[in-house]
């Protein structure tokens, strides 16, 4: 069995790779393949979509780990490669574009969670500062973008404590992730 190692490489500290692979992480997890006697390739994902085979021919896919790759940029972008490994008629491992498309959405999440059955802290998606509205809600509460993984755009700074602050921080975070922020009440750890 092949399995072709798809990542993103790391090049800076930036917060827009945060998500991305360091050197070290990939090289760990190709050693651990060699461990297990696994023939593997490791591919950058910006590059892996170039070597997509013509249409109509029958490339013999490798199982890909496409669990670190993702596209740089839009609100699909972790489903990328999974849907592109769909389409090629590669197997892969983790979850599917699907579910990736899903689960980067927070706001998306927490009504496909409602409708499940699943309790989740109260929220509510903006997109605009005239959207929010908190009547009967509790403090603190928790400012983060609807669009993001890894913590990105999270700090010490997201949780606050009053309103005047939490639309502050509200229009300073709609600012840098016009996308959307999702307000959530804050449940502090072991509650």
């Amino acid at each position: 069995m092949r399995i072709a190692l798809t990542h993103n490489l790391r090049l800076t500290d930036s917060e827009d790779e945060a998500e991305f692979d360091t050197p070290r992480t990939i090289e760990s997890s190709s050693t651990a393949l060699e461990a297990a006697r696994t023939p593997r390739r490791a591919y950058r994902g910006e590059r892996a979509g170039r070597a997509a085979p013509p249409p109509g021919s029958r490339p013999t896919p490798p199982i890909s780990s496409s669990t670190s790759a993702e596209g740089r940029r839009g609100r699909f972008r972790e489903a990328f490669y999974p849907a592109l490994f769909d389409e090629l008629g590669f197997p892969y491992t983790g979850s599917d574009a699907w579910v990736l498309a899903v689960t980067l959405d927070k706001a998306l999440t927490k009504l496909v969670l409602r409708e499940h059955g699943v309790v989740s802290p109260k929220g509510q998606f903006i997109e605009d500062i005239s959207e929010l509205k908190l009547d009967g809600w509790r403090f603190p509460v928790i400012v983060k973008p609807n669009f993001e993984g890894s913590s990105k755009g999270i700090t010490q700074d997201s949780v606050v404590e009053d309103r005047q602050r939490l639309r502050a921080l509200a229009e300073r975070q709609l600012a840098r992730f016009p996308a959307g922020v999702l307000v959530e009440e804050f449940i502090p750890e072991g509650t």
